[in-house]
């Protein structure tokens, strides 16, 4: 992980390369009917030290389970600068390109860029994609990894051998 990087309330998988600059922006605001976005009149969390509410009067549509979540899957690679919007979840085996705004929710093992971020590619093939996926080879243990490791150069020779 690279450096001042802020992942709130963040699960973050096995084998993730990240880059530095990486923020999760957990906090969206209502801004239809309301007279003021200031969380003091929508929230009794007291987010800016002090609230007028006794209870919550609107509910982020980004809230998952009772608080605000960002999931990234395993094997993702996230390039410096990105900003990744709250209940948004990073797939296994995605790509983000620096600097990018990542808005939705990423593919298996596809390649996004841009802002905001959109799909441009896949790593693999759909194949190749659901294989992977399947095998979950980041749940395996060290010593497993480690004696198959030569394999990880050729997703071919992978899904000939890995599981041999």
């Amino acid at each position: 992980m690279g450096d001042e990087c802020v992942f709130n309330s963040t699960h973050i998988g096995r084998y993730c390369a990240l880059g530095a600059g990486i923020r999760v922006s957990l906090g969206d605001h209502p801004i239809h009917k309301v007279v003021s976005i200031h969380p003091a009149f929508f929230s009794n969390k007291k987010q800016a030290g002090f609230t007028f509410c006794e209870q919550d009067v609107w509910k982020s549509s980004k809230q998952k389970e009772g608080k605000y979540a960002c999931t990234i899957g395993n094997d993702v690679w996230i390039g410096d600068e990105v900003t990744i919007l709250g209940g948004v979840t990073i797939a296994d085996g995605s790509v983000i390109g620096a600097g990018a705004v990542v808005t939705k929710d990423t593919e298996p093992y596809g390649i996004y860029v841009g802002v905001p971020a959109k799909k441009i590619g896949s790593r693999f093939t759909e194949e190749e994609i659901e294989y992977l996926l399947s095998i979950k080879w980041w749940d395996l243990d060290m010593d497993t990894l480690s004696a198959k490791s030569h394999l990880f150069a050729d997703i071919e020779e992978f899904k000939r051998k890995f599981e041999g």
